[in-house]
């Protein structure tokens, strides 16, 4: 679920299946996004819980933390 906005772009959720967890999908997904990303010249930004793996998959594709709480990360990503 992504929320567009002029300059940014929030990705609400992603959720996959746990039997397709690990397989790539994910990040071929957050991959697609980052490039129309780059192509809008949009900030993307998002919310991982501190107990999602996931967070690890997000430093790797070049987000930043950007703030967090008791129970998210807040991240972003800005066009290059």
């Amino acid at each position: 679920m992504v929320l567009r906005e002029k300059n940014s772009v929030l990705l609400v959720d992603i959720s996959l299946l746990a039997e397709h967890r690990g397989h790539g999908i994910g990040g071929r997904l957050v991959g697609e996004l980052i490039r129309q990303c780059q192509r809008d010249g949009a900030t993307l930004r998002l919310q991982v819980l501190k107990t999602n793996p996931a967070e690890q998959l997000y430093e790797r594709v070049g987000f930043a933390r950007t703030g967090e709480d008791q129970m998210y990360i807040q991240m972003e990503r800005r066009p290059d």
